[in-house]
């Protein structure tokens, strides 16, 4: 992880994966994308941009990810390196 003044932004191994990751997983939930962004409460641009490997996860979003599956972040993550 890399410290920024006011984020946490989780480097992952690659954008890329995490954010193939999360679609599939949103996609298993049969979620849409708008709907996911709302009961995560994170804007679905920056949900789309994580997806697309456009933009890194912010720990404050991965919190709200995790949680919109019902899961810790540490839950989330260990999903998606035992992908």
């Amino acid at each position: 992880m890399i410290l920024k003044r006011k984020y946490l932004i989780i480097k992952l191994m690659s954008k890329y994966s995490f954010g193939k990751f999360l679609k599939e997983k949103r996609m298993l939930f049969n979620l849409s994308l708008n709907k996911f962004s709302v009961i995560a409460d994170v804007d679905s641009a920056i949900i789309s941009r994580i997806e697309n490997g456009k933009q890194d996860v912010k720990l404050n979003v991965l919190y709200k990810i995790a949680k919109a599956f019902n899961l810790s972040a540490s839950e989330l993550l260990a999903e998606f390196e035992n992908k």
